[in-house]
């Protein structure tokens, strides 16, 4: 005897083709200021738009068209901006997880997942020089980001846990460019 099964038909946030054509937007626009950079980056906020730039370049140069695509690079840049000038909390992955279970800190899942990702990006030698490898890092960043989904419900979560080994290769392409 077949089960039925209800999804729900509300999330918090939903993709729409409203939300795609205006990502695609800021990324032809930031196609065509990609041409026109110049060569020093004053504050984390110019860095951060930089970042964007050249990913959102590169995407629609190869003709990787995606919103989540676009919605991570929003979200990458911004990462490694805030890295730019600020070290992470812990370099164990495991301290953002078991923090985010015991205080409840949702903010805590993401942020692991974003400092597994800036290893995984930037500093590989990093990983592998531990007990974990650049591989576990990679691992342990998708299933934070998946948790962060998964409490929040905030789609950034799911695209960022979707897309983490795309996003560290865009990154290392770009990020000679800035």
């Amino acid at each position: 005897m077949a089960r039925t099964i209800i999804f729900s038909s509300k999330r918090n946030e939903i993709s729409t083709e409203d939300d795609f054509t205006k990502l695609l937007k800021i990324a032809v626009k930031d196609k065509k200021k990609y041409l026109k950079r110049g060569k020093t980056v004053k504050n984390k906020q110019e860095l951060a738009e930089r970042c964007r730039i050249a990913m959102n370049s590169f995407l629609l140069q190869e003709g990787y068209i995606e919103v989540d695509l676009f919605r991570c690079v929003i979200h990458v840049s911004n990462i490694i901006a805030k890295a730019s000038n600020q070290v992470p909390e812990s370099f164990y992955s495991v301290d953002y997880y078991i923090k985010g279970i015991k205080e409840g800190s949702l903010t805590s899942f993401c942020e692991g997942g974003d400092m597994c990702f800036l290893v995984c990006a930037f500093f590989p030698e990093y990983a592998n020089r531990r007990c974990m490898t650049v591989r576990d890092y990679e691992h342990m960043g998708r299933q934070l980001y998946y948790k962060y989904y998964q409490d929040s419900k905030k789609l950034l979560g799911l695209c960022m846990g979707n897309n983490f080994k795309e996003m560290i290769f865009l990154a290392q392409e770009t990020i000679k460019d800035i």
